[in-house]
C-alpha cells in the first residue's frame, strides 16, 4: 500500500514539474518529449543537484535515505531538490519559448 502511494506521489510530482496533468496512461507526444528532455537536462545539473534528483525521482528514495547515502542533512537534500527543480523549470521554459517542445 505504501509503495503504491509513493509511486503515485512521485508521478504527481513529475507531472507538477512538467506542468502537465497527471495521468497514468497518457502517452502523448508532448509528455514523451518532456520525459526525454528531463532525462537529458538532469545530466547538466551540477553534481550536488543531480544526485539528489536521480535518487529521489529515478530511484524512488526518500529524502532521509538520500541524506544518509550522501552524508548530508535531510534539510540539505530538500534545498538541493528545490534548487534542481527550479533549474529544470527554467530550462523547460527556455526550450518552450524556443519552440523546441
Amino acid at each position: 500500500m505504501f509503495e503504491h502511494r509513493r509511486a503515485v506521489q512521485l508521478q504527481q510530482e513529475f507531472s507538477r514539474l512538467s506542468g502537465l496533468p497527471p495521468s497514468v496512461n497518457d502517452n502523448s507526444n508532448q509528455r514523451e518529449r518532456y520525459r526525454k528532455f528531463l532525462a537529458a537536462a538532469v545530466k547538466y545539473l551540477p553534481p550536488r543537484q543531480r544526485e539528489p534528483i536521480r535518487l529521489y525521482y529515478f530511484e524512488g528514495k526518500k529524502q532521509q535515505e538520500i541524506a544518509e547515502l550522501l552524508g548530508i542533512e535531510r534539510s540539505t537534500v530538500s534545498r538541493r531538490l528545490k534548487a534542481a527543480r527550479a533549474s529544470l523549470k527554467k530550462l523547460a521554459a527556455l526550450f518552450t519559448d524556443a519552440g523546441i517542445f
